[in-house]
């Protein structure tokens, strides 16, 4: 019987600690989906009978009586996350089919973290991260130690994601004479 009266308290707090979350957000998405349409009545009250006809009016003044309530709320907000999912499931997939990287370029970076890893001359590695000044991102403070070094040459080798800037990071790690 405790057991429960427990559940059931922590359902009744629950249902009470959502409702007070839930109830200003819809409460924004109502004045907002409302502004929305009467932003649209306001316009339309400027226009000629030809241009915002009756029925026209009369279909906003319907949309806008439905957008003050929570119903209204609910599709706006549901209208709102479709909308975002749809962009970022677009972003996502443009992402998966963007080129990949080839064995060669992952081996190429592989070879790089395993020079970084090897590397204990704090000569060699801020001759390489002057080589690469002006790759992104752009180390503004000048390491002081060998671990320091290391660090930002790594975020360089993360950050080498084409072809191209693996070979530029390469190409600096052999002109610092890095062993790869």
């Amino acid at each position: 019987a405790i057991a429960a009266g427990v559940t059931g308290s922590k359902a009744v707090i629950d249902r009470e600690y959502y409702y007070e979350k839930t109830m200003p957000a819809l409460v924004s998405a109502m004045n907002a989906q409302r502004k929305v349409v009467l932003a649209r009545i306001l316009d339309g009250m400027r226009k000629s009978m030809q241009d915002y006809p009756f029925e026209m009016a009369v279909s906003d003044l319907h949309e806008y009586e439905f957008s003050g309530t929570v119903s209204g709320a609910i599709l706006s907000v549901q209208a709102a996350a479709g909308a975002t999912e749809s962009q970022k499931t677009s972003e996502i997939t443009k992402t998966q089919k963007s080129p990949t990287f080839s064995a060669a370029a992952l081996d190429g970076r592989a070879k790089l973290t395993d020079a970084i890893g090897n590397l204990t001359d704090f000569n060699k590695a801020k001759a390489a991260l002057l080589a690469l000044k002006d790759m992104e991102p752009k180390n503004d403070v000048a390491p002081t130690t060998i671990d320091e070094a290391k660090e930002q040459l790594q975020t360089k080798v993360r950050n080498a994601r084409t072809p191209d800037k693996i070979k530029i990071v390469t190409d600096a790690f052999k002109s610092a004479q890095i062993p790869l």
